[in-house]
């Protein structure tokens, strides 16, 4: 996949904690990209109870800012959501990782199935406070002890960047959504009415349908990755800029 001049780039939104992975990637491809960052992640204070059986992660996030609140990283065992978190995770010192095929739902299935765990046995998912699936909240209704415990907090951006809108207007062809409320918080920053002569000729190129659906502006196409990974994403992105 080779980049072409012109209004050809690639907008990454997601924050620079883990944009950067993505960013490198895509520039590996030899494509250019503008990096717009839509939330920022704080971290908050929190406690993780004593010894429990499991720890879940559902993003790279949750690993970042949720994993050195755990002692022993040898004996817990982990539940990563997909394969880029698992590999956070393996990073961040834990050694026993089941992984799910990218969604909470999978996970969910994989934890209850697969795991055998006791009922009585402690789960914690360390993650923000903001989620798309409640996963504890799911487990609990099982039968299953389980806690959300929330390590970050992602914070909107509150203002458009005119640098950005310069970039986005003068070269910018596909956005990347990981998240609804990116999505969400792009049309608003920069999809205004000031932009719509450029933004119309933009093409959302989502993770999900979930985030797709919440799209409202004009976009010259919404694209969907067959699988919920990044992986799968960049596969869409390199189909579309093939046939392009």
């Amino acid at each position: 996949m080779t980049g072409k001049t012109g209004k050809n780039s690639i907008i990454v939104t997601r924050p620079e904690t883990t944009a950067r992975s993505m960013i490198d990637r895509l520039k590996c491809k030899k494509l250019d990209v503008i990096h717009v960052p839509l939330h920022h992640n704080i971290p908050v204070d929190f406690t993780v109870k004593s010894n429990p059986f499991g720890i879940i992660f559902t993003s790279v996030n949750g690993v970042l800012y949720g994993s050195q609140a755990v002692v022993d990283k040898n004996r817990v065992q982990v539940f990563a959501v997909g394969a880029v978190t698992a590999q956070a995770a393996r990073e961040a010192g834990f050694s026993s990782i089941i992984t799910g095929e990218g969604t909470a739902t999978s996970l969910l299935s994989k934890i209850k199935n697969e795991a055998r765990i006791s009922t009585q046995e402690a789960l914690v998912h360390l993650g923000g406070k903001h989620l798309s699936v409640d996963l504890a909240q799911a487990l609990n209704d099982e039968g299953f002890d389980a806690e959300h415990v929330v390590c970050y907090e992602a914070k909107k951006v509150e203002s458009a960047s005119d640098f950005l809108r310069e970039q986005i207007a003068l070269k910018g062809r596909y956005v990347l959504f990981f998240s609804k409320r990116a999505a969400e918080s792009f049309e608003k920053l920069y999809m205004d009415d000031h932009m719509k002569d450029y933004t119309h000729q933009m093409v959302a190129v989502c993770l999900s349908e979930r985030i797709a659906e919440g799209l409202t502006a004009k976009w010259q196409s919404v694209e969907i990755a067959a699988e919920k990974s990044e992986d799968s994403l960049l596969k869409t992105l390199e189909h579309l800029i093939t046939r392009s």
